[in-house]
């Protein structure tokens, strides 16, 4: 299947002059020259440059209705960039109070204020005067960085609401990792009005919309970035170059991603025994503190209560729970003397953690918890030990009402609602186990979100020991049920919006799986690997390979039977992971296995038979081995045939494929018969994942009248291709190849000027999509524009370090095994350009 990847990774081109960045270390942050216009013919059909009056063309044909949400946010980004790039900088901003859409001030933060925080006087007052707002249009970054567990979250979220009045807008993202980064962006999007923005999973056009509105803006913003643990990850997010603003972070490590020398940052340090003390009487409440003013509290109790903050360390949130036990002598004793016993008591008595020994400051938390979690009730503790499984940040209270009420037997029968009506309102008994955790400090809510500290979810997943596979089970048993399945190599794209929904939980498990499993805590199930492998497809289709391959990588290591049909599916999926990566020496392994697994249990006409033959028909064609590449869709395509209409749309796609066969084999008729068959069987559909499959048809039938050097209609299909694209995936491998291929008819034709145009638009998408490296198709990009350069006669320095750049990012990729191979057996080309194959050998095969 060739529609995957769509990423959300990567910095955008920000030099608006005809030269282009040369180093990997400059090429600029300014978006936003990533969203281009379409082509629009004249009456001659020949193309229109990029000039004041082009036209926009983000309403595609009828067969594309329904998406106008998403193309009006196109609209809104194209206008923001194009306005950027052709108006200087004072009339480029946005206007005030006509122009800005959202309704301000715009306060998007996790939580309200919290009534209890206490302190931390220094550190705010430190925040405040790196990250006021000066009105200079300045970019101000602090950072906040310690211990889990210390308060960087609540000193983060104090400062927020306490200088709301400073600021038009704040913004909070979950860092954990690229999932929750990309939900929190496109949280911010619909927060601010920007046109067609909306919770569809489009995060790759809500990124891009959102960092136009901070570049562009005048109003006063502030992003709060909260647990930044990995600097690589947030990259592709941070602003680009030129904006104004405010960026707070909170990390257990110091973060300086641009190496800004003015970059502020300051440690959260432990609370010494006053601050402790006083912040105990805080959360103790005015009977205490009127108690210990008036000299009322036994000298016992005090010197128990300090020898037992001396063992917190001076840790809030250990100090919370300790007041817990102080107020309730149920759960602690009687008297502070009694609880303090208590705690040293069960402190002694600890055994060690599965994963690792403790610290004496673990073992410290470990045993308070321990006392915490020892007095919940039975449905209590059973919710708790699911939620330790979960993404922290948004677990959502429907996880636990799934239409189908068998998913709850066992533990959680508590969850089922009574009847034959089976609605969105939690049972009673839910409910009661909600309230109690909330009682106890142990979560928050949000309406129908719950939150977990990433503390009290490691501690209870080692407190809860005899349980542990229990609840993993349980939570595995409830995501599972709520994510969509991939269907025979086809594209999750229009269950999108549900797999972004509960992707972060499905990543955390697997991130948890791999943890504990290896000192052999909990053990994986069928339902964990289908889960894992259908979150793996779904990254892969993003085009986050990297998490996506730890994904895949821990459903293996589950996987208990690897000749089973479970651990093929998984292969399938890395095979074409590999191929995406043009890595097709272990593609082959990996759809090799999955074909040996495959026959051995299947019938010979299995639509499983027929999807891998399919694949492999792709990979032989990327090695250069055309026939043995038809042997291969030929078989698919008669199992395909025998499906019916059930497998209709997998017939399309090896025609497609067996079209772009015959075109590298120089046979253009027959090419253009399999393509045209393909495209019969989707013309006139209105389903999202036929209507983006459209887009490379357009491209094929494009390639193929290039090679016919019929220039006008190849151009007159890559731009249907490029309008489909940026309806639909603008920053999909796609939308970076139609630019690319519009700018080779240009050169054919000898528009050198507008060739780097387009070359440049096409840069912009693949660097986004490859913030870190030079992949392949960036390379090719890079050595096309340095041939356009060298044929003007200008710009040659400029031009030696494009070459020298794409030369550097071949040589790697080659010794990486990221390449493949172009067949010489077309006729037509006998005069073929050998340095130029080699560049499109470093192409995936779909996008050469």
């Amino acid at each position: 299947m060739f529609l995957p990847p769509r990423n959300s990774s990567g910095e955008e081109e920000s030099d608006k002059s005809e030269s282009l960045s040369t180093t990997n270390s400059s090429r600029g942050d300014d978006a936003d020259s990533i969203f281009a216009l379409s082509l629009t013919f004249d009456d001659e059909g020949s193309s229109k440059e990029d000039r004041d009056d082009t036209e926009w063309h983000f309403i595609p044909p009828s067969a594309y209705e329904g998406h106008h949400n998403d193309i009006a946010l196109k609209t809104f980004v194209l206008k923001q960039l194009t306005t950027n790039i052709e108006t200087d900088s004072a009339t480029a901003e946005l206007d005030k109070d006509n122009e800005e859409p959202g309704t301000f001030p715009i306060k998007l933060l996790p939580f309200s204020p919290n009534h209890n925080f206490y302190g931390r006087r220094a550190e705010l007052e430190k925040i405040y005067d790196h990250l006021k707002p000066t009105g200079d249009e300045s970019f101000r970054i602090y950072t906040i960085y310690g211990r889990r567990g210390i308060g960087k979250t609540e000193v983060a979220l104090q400062f927020a609401h306490a200088n709301a009045a400073a600021y038009d807008a704040m913004f909070w993202v979950q860092c954990d990792t690229s999932v929750t980064i990309r939900q929190s962006f496109t949280d911010i999007a619909i927060s601010l009005g920007l046109p067609g923005a909306d919770g569809d999973a489009h995060h790759e056009e809500n990124l891009l919309a959102v960092k136009t509105w901070l570049k562009m803006t005048k109003r006063r913003w502030l992003l709060i970035f909260d647990n930044t643990e990995n600097s690589n990850i947030l990259r592709a997010y941070w602003p680009t170059q030129g904006s104004s603003g405010a960026i707070l972070l909170t990390s257990r490590k110091y973060q300086n991603l641009q190496k800004d020398l003015e970059r502020r940052g300051d440690t959260v340090k432990p609370f010494d025994i006053k601050q402790s003390w006083d912040f105990l009487l805080q959360l103790l409440g005015p009977d205490w503190q009127r108690a210990h003013h008036e000299g009322k509290l036994p000298q016992s109790e005090i010197t128990a209560a300090k020898s037992m903050l001396e063992y917190l360390e001076g840790f809030p949130l250990a100090i919370q729970q300790a007041v817990i036990f102080i107020k309730d002598s149920q759960l602690g004793g009687p008297t502070i003397t009694k609880t303090f016993e208590l705690f040293k008591q069960r402190i002694r008595e600890l055994p060690e953690r599965h994963s690792s020994p403790k610290s004496s400051t673990e073992r410290v938390m470990d045993a308070l918890w321990d006392l915490s979690f020892g007095q919940l009730t039975k449905n209590a503790k059973v919710l708790l030990g699911i939620l330790a499984w979960l993404a922290p940040d948004t677990i959502q209270i429907d996880l636990f009402l799934p239409t189908v009420q068998s998913i709850l037997d066992g533990p959680l029968e508590f969850c089922k609602q009574v009847g034959k009506q089976i609605d969105k309102h939690p049972p009673p008994q839910l409910l009661s186990a909600i309230e109690e955790l909330l009682a106890r400090r142990l979560i928050k809510r949000d309406e129908r979100n719950l939150t977990i500290h990433r503390v009290v979810q490691e501690a209870f997943t080692y407190n809860d020991s005899d349980n542990i596979q229990t609840s993993f089970n349980a939570a595995t048993k409830l995501v599972n049920s709520r994510f969509p399945r991939k269907e025979t190599n086809m594209s999750l794209f229009s269950k999108w919006s549900i797999c972004q929904e509960y992707i972060s939980h499905g990543v955390n498990l697997s991130r948890r799986f791999a943890d504990y499993s290896r000192s052999g805590v909990i053990k994986g199930s069928a339902t964990l690997v289908e889960l894992l492998g259908n979150c793996a497809w779904y990254l892969h289709e993003l085009g986050d390979y990297e998490v996506s391959g730890r994904v895949l990588e821990t459903a293996l290591t589950a996987c208990e039977d690897p000749k089973s049909l479970l651990y093929a599916d998984l292969r399938d999926t890395a095979g074409t992971r590999f191929f995406n990566l043009n890595r097709l020496s272990d593609c082959h392994k990996a759809w090799d296995e999955s074909l040996t697994i495959r026959k051995s249990l299947l019938s010979y006409d299995s639509p499983e038979l027929a999807a891998i033959y399919h694949n492999l028909g792709n990979l032989e064609l990327a090695r250069g081995n055309p026939e043995d590449s038809l042997l291969y869709f030929n078989r698919a395509i008669l199992i395909w045939k025998d499906g019916g209409d059930e497998t209709a749309q997998q017939l399309a796609l090896s025609y497609l494929c067996v079209g772009r066969v015959y075109m590298l084999q120089g046979k253009l008729a027959n090419a253009l018969k399999m393509t045209s068959q393909s495209e019969s069987l989707f013309t006139g559909t209105t389903e999202i994942n036929q209507v983006v499959i459209m887009a490379s048809i357009h491209y094929a039938h494009g390639n193929i009248h290039f090679r016919q050097q019929n220039l006008a209609a190849a151009l007159h299909n890559y731009d249907s291709c490029l309008k489909i694209s940026l309806a639909n995936i603008p920053i999909h491998p796609m939308t970076s190849a139609a630019y690319y291929s519009i700018a080779c008819v240009e050169l054919e034709q000898k528009n050198t000027e507008a060739a780097k145009g387009w070359l440049k638009k096409a840069l912009s998408i693949a660097e986004l999509r490859s913030p870190n490296r030079d992949d392949g198709p960036i390379a090719r990009i890079l050595w096309t524009l340095a041939k356009v350069l060298d044929s003007e006669g200008r710009h040659q320095e400029e031009a030696e370090e494009l070459r020298s750049r794409a030369a550097v990012a071949a040589q790697e990729l080659t010794f990486a095994g990221a390449v493949g191979v172009i067949p010489v057996l077309d006729n037509n080309y006998s005069d073929r350009d050998v340095e130029k194959d080699s560049y499109d050998a470093l192409v995936p095969l779909f996008y050469r």
